[in-house]
């Protein structure tokens, strides 16, 4: 099926949905499961980095600040589908702790408006999103870098399937609108993730279990060479009361190797591991 019929498709149960869906502004969380590996998913989240730039190797700082939050959804429980407008946004900086100032090596801003379907264990996002990437001056200015206004629009489709313990996704990307103008358009993207059965501990702050994950990204610009990026950890869950979306903190342990997702040093392969926590809002 091509990327315009699945895009007819979806507009097309939008706007039947609509019709008859008891619609909600601003709902608690969201349809579609934030993506646990993925290291440019929008989120709130600090690592400690142990980086290999061939042949090059530094400790750094890998820390964003962002998520999605729902503007309008269909709370009708008899909706099949229901849907959900949304916004999400999110920045992505890396710093480099071996620096004596601590430099800022690149950061990248990226806003989406992601419209995702839920029906039982399967949901779909798609979001179209625009992404900017900036160096940092005290870096560029000591490493001599010839800098590249990197920034596209890119229109992002996924698929996902959720058991009680394993949930698997594929999808796509295309870049529609991109500087420089040579790069290539077409993104792979899936992964799989896992959590115990049960809960490891549950006392008053909230429920333990264990995670872990595998994001892998294949470009047409690096000639479709994967990207991998695993995660395992602990995650945290909050009580809630019924009705309410549920917060979470994941402390893990975190591996990449592939093309550089940071910025203007895409064409560049990199690989990293380290430790830190993120958080669900």
């Amino acid at each position: 099926m091509s990327r315009i019929n699945l895009l007819g498709i979806l507009c097309l149960m939008t706007f039947t949905t609509l019709a008859r869906a008891e619609r909600v502004f601003l709902p608690r969380g969201n349809l579609f499961t934030p993506l646990l590996a993925d290291p440019k998913e929008p989120r709130l989240s600090a690592y400690r980095v142990n980086t290999t730039y061939a042949p090059r190797k530094t400790i750094g700082a890998s820390v964003s600040a962002g998520g999605e939050i729902g503007i309008l959804r269909d709370e009708n429980q008899l909706s099949n589908p229901q849907w959900q407008l949304g916004l999400s946004g999110g920045v992505f900086g890396e710093f480099d702790l071996n620096s004596p100032l601590t430099d800022l090596v690149s950061v990248d801003y990226s806003v989406g408006f992601p419209i995702t379907f839920r029906q039982g264990k399967a949901s779909i996002r798609l979001r179209p999103y625009h992404q900017s990437s900036h160096m940092g001056d005290k870096y560029l200015a000591q490493n001599l870098f010839q800098r590249i206004d990197l920034s596209y629009d890119s229109l992002e489709t996924l698929l996902s399937i959720e058991e009680k313990t394993v949930r698997i996704y594929l999808g796509d990307e295309y870049i529609f609108a991109r500087n420089p103008a040579h790069l290539k358009q077409q993104l792979i993207h899936g992964g799989i993730e896992a959590r115990s059965p049960q809960p490891y501990h549950a006392g008053p702050w909230g429920s333990v279990w264990v995670v872990a994950a595998m994001d892998v990204k294949s470009w047409e610009e690096v000639k479709w060479s994967p990207a991998w990026s695993l995660k395992g950890g602990i995650e945290i869950i909050s009580h809630t009361r019924p009705g309410e979306s549920k917060r979470s903190m994941t402390l893990s342990v975190i591996y990449y190797d592939g093309f550089t997702p940071f910025g203007q040093f895409y064409s560049e392969r990199i690989s990293y591991w380290g430790f830190g926590v993120s958080f669900s809002l």
